[in-house]
């Protein structure tokens, strides 16, 4: 069996020549009408290159998410970006034409642990294709959405999201025929990026972390404990006021107690020296001395998280001050810890 190839003028169909030889079963004679039926089956098919013409047809891409680690913990307020990019970066090394389809584009906010949808700015997005000189080799597509062709980035951006989604379908060879070729090593794929210049605002946004504080081994003969003072000493490099809370948790992240009682206790850090550039020059500290006593210390005994709570605000963020953070920017907290116990010396 010989065959031709993806030839002639009837596309994706390939020509084969059969020699056939025929064995007498006794009659000696081929009667009129007579036939011989030969059927073809093409089974666990395996390919080092394709050449030819692959047809007009829609695919499905597996779909990108984007984590904005930026918003992981973002509890409430709004920061605005004055000048954010998504890069959209396309790898093909198919000879083949693609037209994407960006179906799905959508976000989920921490904030309020909510999905938004939007329309994507774009519609078939023509993908760059290697000719047939570059097999092996691939092209590049890059999509670049901005404040120019996209206005609406400024506000998906501002509802804090922590996971940007996108869905994508391709069209293939959307201009009809044309010479395609595929190998066993060619490949297709779709990144994204989201560049988020640290030149804005933010307005009350809420960041929160937590970290693990088991008082039960820390404080082995707890009723032995008279008191404990915890110093606080923050050194604040950013062009942003910082009021925060800590709370106690216990192993279900219930609150048993928080450092500051109200609102108004609750202890503010100015922000960083700025100079007429609204750069900031020098860092500003704040130090906050809080004791704890019985029967107040006795609240704490269940302790094991401690959770930070900043509420964030740009320097005049109220007349949409734009500031813009620079790599050398610090804000640091150290946190001390002093216990006065009586200790009975015959017990040890």
């Amino acid at each position: 069996m010989n065959l031709t190839g993806l030839t002639g003028t009837d596309i994706n169909k390939i020509f084969i020549n059969y020699d056939l030889t025929l064995y007498d079963s006794g009659s000696g004679t081929v009667n009129p009408g007579e036939s011989c039926d030969i059927t073809v089956n093409f089974n666990n098919l395996d390919y080092h290159a394709l050449f030819g013409y692959l047809g007009q047809d829609t695919i499905a891409i597996n779909p990108d998410t984007v984590h904005l680690e930026i918003y992981d913990h973002a509890f409430s307020g709004t920061a605005y970006f004055e000048d954010p990019h998504i890069y959209i970066y396309i790898n093909n090394s198919y000879g083949v034409p693609i037209d994407l389809n960006f179906a799905d584009f959508s976000s989920f906010s921490t904030v309020d642990n909510s999905y938004d949808s939007y329309p994507f700015p774009l519609s078939y997005v023509p993908v760059m294709a290697p000719d047939v000189s570059q097999i092996g080799g691939h092209a590049n597509t890059t999509i670049t959405l901005d404040t120019n062709n996209f206005p609406q980035i400024r506000n998906i951006l501002n509802s804090s999201p922590k996971y940007l989604f996108f869905g994508v379908d391709g069209y293939l060879n959307p201009s009809g025929y044309t010479h395609n070729f595929a190998t066993d090593s060619s490949y297709f794929d779709v990144d994204v990026e989201v560049n988020l210049p640290l030149w804005g605002y933010a307005s009350y946004l809420v960041l929160e972390d937590t970290v693990k504080a088991d008082f039960a081994q820390y404080f082995h003969d707890y009723d032995e404990i008279q008191w404990v003072r915890f110093l606080y000493n923050v050194d604040n490099g950013m062009p942003t006021q910082v009021q925060y809370q800590v709370y106690f948790d216990d192993s279900l992240h219930n609150i048993l107690d928080s450092l500051f009682h109200t609102q108004e206790e609750m202890q503010i850090v100015e922000s960083g020296v700025l100079d007429a550039n609204y750069k900031v020059i020098a860092s500003t500290h704040k130090t906050t001395d809080i004791k704890y006593e019985r029967p107040e210390l006795d609240k704490l005994q269940n302790t094991k998280y401690i959770r930070f709570r900043g509420y964030v605000q740009t320097t005049d963020f109220e007349t949409a001050q734009l500031v813009k953070f620079y790599a050398d920017y610090v804000l640091s907290m150290r946190v001390g810890v002093q216990v006065q116990a009586s200790v009975n010396t015959s017990n040890y």
